[in-house]
């Protein structure tokens, strides 16, 4: 039968008679059959009965005949020894097989049985260099691009980022010096380029990102203008900077990305199947920039390009649905910035298409889901058109099914529909769904990369904990919105404050797991100078995988159930006995206060005067005013904006605050103390300021920061540290902090002074761990849109953020930081604190001098030395709100024209 078949075989071969086939098939089948299990025959009879199931398929393409295939193909593989000369070639052609059944019916088992396939051949073969001669048993270069092909399709599918990790180390194996003198060298590279850009998405570690457009970059100068591959690469490089100017806001590196999107659109013809994805991702740059620049060149060319692109697509292309939603927040994006109506009515109608034409299980679908619901937020908005309750819960049904969407996808999505919940007044979902969004805030920060990575992250939902805090307050829940305040800010304190907690109950209960905690800590903190891994490095990941796990292991034991986790306001409250304590927040639609005291209940506090667009406006005067050093306007301006700020807090803020506590009784102690404890673009302005007739104020970023501050025991020596700078090499002269060290040290002759040449960053963080109390006099940067790039400027260095984190001083009392700005963030990170103030107090520092602008050099001196003349000759400093609190007073009596000069500096600490 097998040789009977052999000929109708070479018939089918010679004239493509298909029932020849059928014959040879049919009597291979019997031959099969009739084959016992470890005859010698048998794996050449299965050989030829696949191939040919093979070939019938091709010609039928019935998935009957797939099927058929695929099971002779199993059999043929089960019965295959290693050894033999085609075990390889046939591994391959099955593991082909199966992937054609998934193209077709999407059953991620045929995927996951064709990798295991290649990865058996792959494993048994030797390795290629990919640019040697190689024989039938080396991995050739087919064999790894094969597997490669599979593991893109199951991470596209899945998105999981163990699919990516091995497509990266497969792609870097034709990645050698002499790469690109290989006809596919480029292409290589950029390929290997594009998983970088891809795990990038995935982590969020910007070094990826970064490589990537290196990669890119010289595979595309090793091509010529006209190429396929160059067009294709450059279209991958415009999208990669455009991705790199989320983090930068940099309009140049948004040049860089239209021009690469320019230069692919224009070596495509206008009939070619790839033109419109193109166009339309063209369109979406040019709406980006345009919501920076406000030219309606731009606006206009981002519109023009997307309805061609939409013209273009064919209905059954593979990138409309991407199409779709880059074309609809092109309009969206024209929208927020003109409130045209037709724009969004626009939007709404391409991303509804956009997300029914995406997969619930594709990575994607959450993201689709949140334009949507961005959408649908501004027609409401501007139109007065709303969505219906039913229409939400589908919305929101639709985000816990996307199980498969990126972490900062689900974040957005959940941010996105909670919040036009909100703005129907849906709150109960409204609070739902921006709890959820806050609870997955730090599986979406990469924490196995630097801080710059991590703030990035954070800084894409700059109002998501104001909305959610103002939901918990419509829905009449201020306990809620405390809590989901302290749960989804200082993420990056909380993550350092974890690291430190201490582990006396644990240890004394279950010693083995806290010794095997404490390992995994001091792996993961770094030096004060932290090298972090590369992007191929999967040390640190592996070990935070193993600390949350270790984590979660703890927190099954009994009575350890909230181990690390934020603590509830119940648990927190004692923190205001000393005096309340008011959350202030505002949200998109609504502005709350919560008085928080150590007897009663939280009270809600309505701010009805409070706007999130007068705040803002306030915010951006503020900064502006305060970046003014011009001697004569920038002095006027600070006086003016100053003014009016001070008024404007007042009457939105401080005085309905001050009414509630007054009623409270929170103002009959002779001297009333109170901390404020603001939310997003509120913690830029001076609240202290404008209630300083009334309070002593102070400042925490969390109420777990202040509980812990206010429970570390206090010192009992004051050793004295002044590090003052009055040269600095590349700035300008600080004279007055010659005369603050001086000052310093004649009140305390013991102290340690480090001035000019001797304040290196060495010197200083090494003087810090044997000083109680310290005193910096020099510069300091607020970068306010990547902080951690801020710190003080020594005298050979920055001392940035991530070094002054490092620390650990449990001997620490008080810091005067008599620089400029070094209580100040940006917008995008309001939320975080991070700023020399909070950094230093998470360091180990109980008391916190800092300043929200740029000081005076005059005033800076008379400030700090009146300060300390305040306080009493003890080791501790809990007098220092009521000494800071008197130095403004008169400070406002010597210059009352001039707020910029004395509502500066504030308390942070017990």
């Amino acid at each position: 039968m097998h040789e009977l078949a052999a000929g109708h075989a070479q018939r089918w071969l010679a004239d493509s008679d298909v029932a020849a086939l059928r014959a040879a098939i049919d009597l291979l089948e019997r031959a099969v059959a009739a084959t016992p299990v470890g005859h010698e025959r048998l794996v050449h009879r299965l050989l030829s009965l696949f191939l040919l199931l093979r070939d019938h398929f091709e010609f039928s393409s019935a998935a009957a005949d797939l099927d058929r295939t695929i099971e002779a193909g199993e059999q043929l593989v089960a019965a295959m020894p290693t050894y033999h000369a085609s075990w390889d070639r046939c591994l391959n052609d099955v593991a082909s097989v199966l992937v054609w059944r998934y193209d077709r019916a999407l059953d991620p088992c045929d995927l996951d049985h064709a990798i295991e396939l290649r990865e058996r051949v792959i494993a048994q073969a030797a390795p290629s260099s990919f640019l040697a001669h190689v024989n039938t048993r080396t991995a050739a270069r087919s064999e790894y691009l094969g597997l490669v092909n599979v593991y893109a399709r199951r991470y596209n599918r899945t998105g999981q980022l163990a699919d990516l990790e091995r497509i990266i180390e497969i792609r870097k194996l034709p990645i050698a010096g002499t790469a690109l003198t290989d006809p596919d060298g480029p292409t290589w590279m950029s390929d290997l380029g594009t998983a970088y850009r891809s795990r990038y998405h995935h982590t969020g570690v910007l070094a990826d990102l970064e490589l990537g457009l290196r990669l890119g970059a010289r595979a595309a100068d090793a091509l010529a203008d006209g190429d396929p591959r160059k067009t294709e690469i450059c279209h991958g490089l415009g999208d990669g900077y455009a991705t790199l100017f989320k983090h930068d806001r940099s309009l140049v590196t948004l040049g860089r990305a239209i021009e690469f999107l320019e230069l692919a659109v224009s070596m495509l013809p206008d009939d070619h199947a790839d033109w419109s994805s193109a166009a339309s991702y063209l369109a979406g740059l040019y709406g980006m920039r345009f919501d920076r620049s406000e030219k309606l060149a731009d606006a206009k060319r981002a519109a023009d390009l997307g309805e061609q692109a939409l013209a273009a697509i064919a209905a059954e292309h593979p990138d409309l649905a991407v199409t779709l939603s880059r074309v609809g927040v092109a309009h969206l994006n024209l929208f927020s910035k003109t409130r045209e109506p037709s724009y969004v009515k626009r939007a709404v109608e391409l991303l509804e298409q956009a997300a029914r034409a995406t997969p619930a299980d594709d990575p994607r679908w959450a993201g689709r889901i949140a334009n949507v619901g961005m959408a649908y937020r501004g027609r409401f908005e501007v139109g007065g058109i709303p969505t219906s309750p039913e229409q939400l819960r589908t919305l929101a049904g639709h985000i816990t099914e996307a199980t498969n969407a990126f972490p900062s996808e689900q974040v957005r999505a959940r941010y996105e529909v909670g919040s036009l919940a909100h703005a129907l007044n849906e709150h109960g979902l409204a609070v739902e769904l921006l709890d959820s969004a806050v609870a997955l805030l730090p599986p979406a920060v990469p924490w196995e990369a630097g801080w710059q990575d991590q703030e990035g992250q954070i800084g894409r939902y700059p109002h998501l904990v104001g909305v959610g805090v103002a939901a918990h307050c419509a829905h009449g829940d201020p306990v809620g919105a405390v809590e989901t305040a302290e749960f989804g800010r200082g993420l990056m304190l909380a993550d350092q404050q974890n690291l430190r907690a201490d582990l006396t109950e644990l240890q004394a209960l279950r010693p083995e797991r806290a010794n095997r905690l404490r390992e995994l800590r001091a792996r993961l903190t770094p030096g004060t100078s932290p090298v972090m891994p590369g992007p191929d490095s999967s040390e640190r990941r592996g070990l935070l995988s193993d600390y949350h796990a270790e984590v979660q292991d703890i927190r099954r034991l009994r009575g350890f159930s909230r181990f690390l986790l934020p603590p509830q306001l119940s648990e927190l409250r004692s923190v205001a006995d000393r005096g309340p304590i008011v959350l202030v927040n505002s949200g998109l639609w609504r502005s709350d206060a919560v008085l928080i005291t150590a007897e009663n209940d939280p009270i809600l506090i309505p701010l009805t005067g409070l706007t999130d667009e007068d705040l803002r406006d306030k915010v951006r005067e503020l900064l502006d005013a305060t970046g003014d050093s011009s001697p004569l306007t920038g002095t006027l301006k600070k006086r003016r904006v100053l003014h009016g700020i001070l008024a404007w807090l007042k009457d939105t803020v401080v005085a309905p605050v001050l009414a509630a506590m007054h009623s409270a009784g929170a103002l009959s102690q002779p001297t009333p103390r109170m901390w404020w404890m603001p939310v997003g673009p509120l913690s830029l302005l001076p609240l202290h300021a404008a209630a300083l007739d009334t309070v002593v104020s102070s400042y925490a970023p969390t109420l777990r920061a202040l509980s812990q501050a206010r429970n570390r025991p206090p010192v009992s020596a004051r050793r004295q540290l002044t590090v003052a700078l009055s040269r600095t090499p590349g700035l300008n002269d600080l004279p007055g902090t010659a005369e603050e060290a001086a000052s310093l040290h004649a009140n305390w002759p013991g102290t340690t002074v480090l001035a000019d040449e001797q304040a290196t960053a060495e010197r200083v963080l090494n003087a810090l761990t044997e000083a109680t109390w310290a005193h910096f006099a020099c510069h300091a940067v607020a970068d306010l849109t990547a902080p951690s790039h801020g710190g003080l400027q020594l005298h050979d260095r920055l001392l940035q953020l991530p070094a002054i984190s490092a620390l650990n001083l449990p001997q620490a009392e008080l810091i005067y930081l008599s620089a400029c700005s070094t209580a100040s963030r940006g917008t995008r990170h309001a939320d975080e604190s991070l700023h020399l103030a909070s950094l230093f107090q998470l360091a180990g520092f109980r008391h916190v001098i800092a300043s929200l602008w740029p000081l005076d050099d005059t005033v800076a001196v008379a400030a700090s030395r009146a300060f300390y003349d305040l306080l009493p000759s003890t080791p501790t400093a809990d007098e220092a709100a009521f000494a800071l609190h008197r130095v403004t007073q008169d400070l406002r009596a010597a210059h009352p024209d001039r707020p910029d000069l004395w509502a500066s500096l504030i308390h942070s600490g017990p």
